[in-house]
């Protein structure tokens, strides 16, 4: 037997066994974003704001809306900053083409969406259920001044 060949073979079953758990984590953590991207967010809408729970959720002041409105499409994606886009999904923060940085709470590639204007930035979303992105526009429209 060669000198060094142990020791070389337990370097390559090491390597090998540390490969295989990063694959494995990697594979692990991509199945998690996979199956928990396409939850819908809870909306609990308040006196003063909103906010949306979850997967990049954060609170709203509805003072600081300049706009909302209904569109049937969504702009292009220019570039993804923070998020997910797996299929129709799209959560996180993207540069829009013609809105700039937009985040968004998209769980499928058909409208309704609901576009909702800020000073610096938009907030797109919509639901899996159309009638609840409906309700959403209504009670919102309801509570901006």
């Amino acid at each position: 037997m060669r000198v060094g060949y142990k020791k070389r073979k337990g370097v390559t079953i090491a390597s090998l066994l540390i490969s295989g758990l990063i694959i494995a984590g990697m594979i692990f953590f991509v199945n998690h974003l996979k199956n928990n991207a396409d939850v819908e967010n809870e909306i609990i809408l308040s006196e003063t704001s909103f906010e949306i729970k979850g997967l990049y959720g954060e609170s709203y002041n509805y003072a600081d809306i300049e706009e909302i409105e209904m569109k049937d499409t969504l702009p292009e994606i220019e570039k993804k900053h923070l998020g997910i886009a797996l299929g129709g999904v799209k959560k996180g923060d993207f540069d829009m083409e013609e809105l700039g940085l937009t985040r968004m709470h998209v769980l499928h590639n058909e409208g309704p969406y609901l576009y909702i204007k800020f000073e610096n930035r938009y907030l797109i979303l919509n639901h899996l259920d159309k009638q609840k992105t409906d309700q959403l526009y209504s009670d919102l429209m309801q509570r901006v001044k």
